[in-house]
């Protein structure tokens, strides 16, 4: 069976019902989890994930307690953690004393959109210490070279993305990424992310690549409810499980 990662954002709701959703996913056959870190300006995400932002900013929703969570029922959570956000909330944290204290909290990487692969470097010396996974994102515009630096950079896994464009605006037609899964040529596993909504887009997905990525069709239906049975039945409905 190949992975199904979901994208939840920390504190859009409370830690237990967070821990209630890491048990129900587990038990459908989620991989693992991109755990989201609010942040103001989401520059790469469309209006259902930056409406979670705001939820998850006014419920106090933060990068430190996200680790905080992880570290205090990392006994329990069955499924590994990778922590999404942006460059700000990091360097704000501290790099080093982030990735010490996320690999003490079992999170298993990070996953930094605009973090400049000039400045990947450091970052990954640091991770590389204390085998803490960065996986990086590829999307249509790279070249073949800068493809190829990428998939290079990259450790955990690659974070495909099959169009151009915000997180949030459905995608049926994934032939541009399977072409861009031969060029990127790596050992890593593949995962494709952006525009998975229904069964067929994640079949589609799981032909090509090595699993597939979900955020907004799976946030949305939290975001619409307000509660973790609508976005965990449509999942099962869509798996198939």
């Amino acid at each position: 069976m190949k992975d199904i990662v979901i994208y939840f954002t920390y504190g859009l709701t409370s830690e237990d019902e967070l821990l209630e959703l890491f048990r129900r996913m587990k038990k459908i056959g989620v991989s693992a989890v991109e755990l989201g870190v609010p942040f103001s300006d989401p520059v790469a995400d469309g209006p259902i994930i930056q409406e979670a932002s705001i939820r998850a900013l006014k419920n106090g929703g933060s990068l430190k307690k996200a680790i905080e969570f992880a570290k205090k029922y990392k006994d329990k959570l069955e499924l590994p953690i990778y922590l999404m956000g942006y460059i700000n909330s990091f360097y704000s944290y501290g790099l080093s004393g982030f990735i010490e204290d996320a690999k003490a909290a079992g999170i298993a990487g990070a996953i930094i959109p605009d973090l400049p692969i000039e400045e990947f470097a450091g970052f990954r010396k640091e991770a590389e210490k204390r085998n803490f996974a960065l996986p990086v994102i590829i999307s249509p515009l790279s070249s073949e070279k800068r493809i190829k630096m990428l998939a290079k950079a990259a450790t955990g896994f690659i974070y495909l993305v099959p169009r151009m464009g915000t997180t949030g605006t459905h995608t049926d037609d994934f032939s541009a990424a399977k072409e861009m899964i031969k060029k990127i040529n790596s050992p890593l596993p593949v995962y494709v992310g952006f525009g998975i909504h229904n069964a067929a887009s994640l079949r589609s997905v799981m032909r090509i690549a090595d699993g597939a990525i979900i955020g907004s069709a799976f946030i949305k239906r939290y975001l619409d409810s307000g509660r973790i049975d609508e976005p965990i039945n449509w999942l099962r409905e869509v798996a198939g499980n």
